[in-house]
């Protein structure tokens, strides 16, 4: 199985860091930190934020204070939001432009009194800060908030789970902000969020997080979710996350966040790209960002081209995924502007293969809610516990790319290991080879996808296909109940016994897994 190693080297840690592994997550690098991207399956904590409470760490963001004279002028000087005349305690979603109109970053910033609150993404909040302080006026001053952590309790149980901690957050509507005390402890609390529910962002001293999460996730309606649910709550409500579906070379127009700017700043103009974004605003833009809806049950990734009915490329693909909610593969990504239309049949290439797509309206979210509050258990998608290695009689095998091979005579069965499911996550869709297929070892022979991530299946040795697992086509879950039983991908005609001197045992897997 391809893998990709990751050094943690060098990794900031979140105030909750030790509060997560308490708890079981799975830690992963993302901007900069070592982050929590699940607990007990991305596809159950997708689910259970659809339909209670779920509890994210982004504490990774930059939370900013921007002060100092006429700071909502000098800040219109920057963006295209109306900081004029933004109301108090309203949060704003705005972006901050190059001088063509290119997106450095997407942000939400709140007017508190004469200052603004300022929330940056993790991965660019440095260059944000250093954009904003070189282009500002003295007179203004950026306060990068490091003693603070940032929770954000999202789903439509979580009006619930907060009022019985810090009464009076039920009362806010929605794109509110305000102040509130717990404990002795003062909170920024807006209703905001980043996964198309009702919810919270609170900004808590780092010092008083753990207690807090600790509190929130005492409510039986609460839990930690991570950040793998996190995007696909996202990609469902047709939220762009910047760096895949904005970046420097897209304009406000191209992504659809027109809203962004208001009438007396398309008539007043002033910001970075005017010109450019206003024209666009007049005449559209060469491209736009759209949502897809694709047949069958492989997610199509980041990347994949977007073809028209003649098989030219007319745009790439910049999100994608399996909705957890609808049970199918979304995307979204830029197509040339005629093609946008919703209902627009094209096909997105990937790795070789096509796959239909269907141009749907954002957010995907409305079908997806919808989908999810019908009565169903968020548990009952990993609801087996896993085979424990070793537990066949027959010989089993291991490569350092994680497959397993199981022996039997001279048939050799093949799959993933409990280690590869478990680093990849709720699997949602496999592809086999068929019989007669002749592989050599370390060639690519099966194909394995999660909610979240991509795999090659390699062959451990040589030998020709006599059987390819169909059940996995109907339930790819097997992979994640029993990936080392029922979850096997193929079994072949072994040819060369001899290469299976160069595997390792399960106690030599175990023992590497262990130093990995």
């Amino acid at each position: 199985m391809s893998s990709e190693v990751l050094a943690n080297d060098n990794l900031d840690k979140l105030p909750l860091d030790a509060w997560h592994r308490e708890r079981g997550a799975r830690m992963v690098p993302f901007a900069g930190y070592e982050m929590p991207v699940q607990y007990e399956g991305i596809m159950a904590e997708h689910l259970w934020t659809r339909e209670n409470a779920g509890l994210f760490d982004v504490s990774h963001m930059g939370q900013l204070l921007v002060h100092g004279e006429d700071v909502d002028a000098a800040l219109e000087t920057l963006m295209p939001g109306d900081f004029r005349g933004a109301a108090d305690m309203k949060p704003k979603y705005s972006l901050l432009l190059d001088d063509d109109g290119g997106i450095i970053d997407d942000l939400m910033a709140t007017r508190r009194g004469d200052d603004f609150y300022v929330v940056v993404n993790g991965a660019t909040k440095h260059g944000d800060i250093a954009v904003m302080q070189s282009r500002l006026p003295g007179s203004v001053v950026v306060d990068y908030m490091k003693e603070q952590a940032l929770l954000a309790l999202q789903g439509p149980k979580a009006v619930e789970v907060l009022e019985t901690l810090i009464p009076g957050v039920s009362e806010m509507s929605f794109m509110q902000g305000a102040a509130f005390h717990w404990q002795g402890r003062s909170l920024w609390i807006s209703r905001s969020g980043y996964t198309g529910e009702d919810g919270f962002e609170i900004s808590v001293p780092a010092i008083a997080a753990s207690a807090l999460a600790d509190a929130i996730c005492a409510h039986d309606l609460a839990k930690p979710i991570g950040l793998g649910a996190r995007d696909s709550l996202r990609l469902e409500a047709g939220l762009p996350l910047y760096g895949h579906d904005l970046d420097l070379d897209t304009t406000p127009v191209m992504a659809g966040l027109n809203f962004a700017i208001n009438k007396r700043r398309r008539a007043e103009g002033g910001f970075p790209g005017a010109m450019r974004i206003l024209a666009e605003l007049q005449n559209g833009a060469p491209q736009n960002r759209v949502g897809f809806d694709v047949d069958g049950r492989q997610p199509v990734r980041e990347g994949a081209l977007i073809l028209d009915g003649e098989g030219n490329e007319v745009g790439k693909v910049t999100s994608g995924g399996f909705s957890p909610s609808l049970q199918r593969p979304i995307a979204m990504g830029y197509v040339a502007s005629h093609l946008g239309e919703p209902g627009t049949a094209l096909k997105l290439e990937q790795r070789g293969k096509l796959f239909d797509a269907r141009v749907v309206h954002h957010p995907q979210a409305g079908a997806a809610c919808q989908a999810v509050r019908r009565p169903r258990r968020a548990d009952a998608v990993r609801s087996a516990p896993l085979s424990p290695q070793g537990s066949r009689l027959m010989p089993v095998y291991f490569t350092k790319e994680h497959e397993w091979v199981r022996v039997d005579g001279d048939t050799a069965t093949v799959g993933i290991s409990n280690h590869a499911q478990e680093q990849l996550g709720d699997i949602v869709f496999a592809e086999v080879p068929e019989a007669g297929r002749r592989v050599s070892k370390g060639q690519e022979a099966a194909v394995v996808e999660s909610v979240k991530a991509a795999s090659d299946v390699y062959a451990p040795v040589s030998g020709e296909v006599i059987e390819g697992n169909s059940a996995l086509a109907d339930d790819p879950s097997l992979i994640n109940t029993d990936p080392q039983g029922e979850g096997w991908f193929f079994k072949l005609k072994l040819d060369k016994p001899d290469e299976l001197d160069g595997l390792m045992d399960e106690g030599a897997y175990n023992e590497w897994v262990a130093t990995l």
